[in-house]
C-alpha cells in the first residue's frame, strides 16, 4: 500500500510541475522515479502538447516513451482488461504528440523536413 502511495504522490508531483511549466524540474522527478512508467510519462507530454513544444514531445518520447512501448512489444499484457486499459493510455500519447505537432505546425515552428527534433 505504501508503494502505491509513494506513486500517487510521485504523479502528483509531477503533474503539478508540469501544469506550472516546470517540465524540467517533472523530467527530473521522472528520472529520479527509477522505472519510468507511462502513466508518469503523461503530464509531461500533456505539457508538451499545450505548449505546442513538439521537437521537446519528440526528444522526451524517444527517450522515454519509446522504451517503454519496446518493452511491451516484447512482452505484451496476457490480462484483456489490462490491454485495454494500455490501449487507451497509448492512444493519449499519440493524441498529446499529435496536438504538439500541429500547434507546432500552426505556430511555423515545427520542419518541414521530419528534422524538427534532431
Amino acid at each position: 500500500r505504501s508503494a502505491r502511495s509513494a506513486e500517487s504522490i510521485l504523479i502528483l508531483r509531477i503533474q503539478v510541475a508540469a501544469r506550472a511549466c516546470e517540465v524540467q524540474s517533472a523530467i527530473e522527478l521522472l528520472r529520479n522515479a527509477g522505472k519510468v512508467q507511462l502513466r508518469l510519462c503523461m503530464p509531461i507530454l500533456e505539457a508538451f502538447a499545450t505548449s505546442g513544444e513538439a521537437c521537446a514531445a519528440e526528444k522526451f518520447y524517444t527517450e522515454f516513451v519509446a522504451p517503454i512501448w519496446q518493452e511491451e512489444r516484447a512482452n505484451p499484457p496476457a490480462d484483456s482488461k489490462d490491454v485495454d486499459n494500455r490501449r487507451v493510455l497509448w492512444q493519449k500519447v499519440l493524441a498529446a504528440r499529435v496536438r504538439a505537432w500541429t500547434a507546432a505546425v500552426i505556430a511555423g515552428t515545427w520542419s518541414a523536413e521530419g528534422d524538427a527534433y534532431e
